[in-house]
């Protein structure tokens, strides 16, 4: 990710979810790729997703805040305070 390589991000977290299975981190990251390449509801989507698996999730909330604001439709993606805390 940090050289923009988002083939081998997305090639690497998928390598991860045939090992780890599917587990939360996996979404974030699928998220945060999602977010830095321009797709605004599939990242709202899954960190979403992420939020009612872990509600408490800080990142997954600062993510979600920051893709909301820049969001023209901001669509039925939650505001990340209607989350409980935990």
């Amino acid at each position: 990710m940090q050289t923009s390589d988002w083939a081998g991000a997305h090639q690497s977290v998928r390598r991860g979810e045939e090992v780890a299975g599917e587990i939360a981190d996996w979404k974030l990251l699928r998220a945060y790729l999602a977010w830095r390449q321009g797709d605004l509801g599939l990242a709202a989507d899954s960190l979403e997703s992420l939020l009612v698996e872990r509600p408490g999730d800080a990142t997954a909330r600062r993510i979600l805040r920051k893709i909301n604001e820049n969001r023209e439709e901001p669509g039925t993606a939650n505001d990340p305070d209607d989350y409980p805390p935990t």
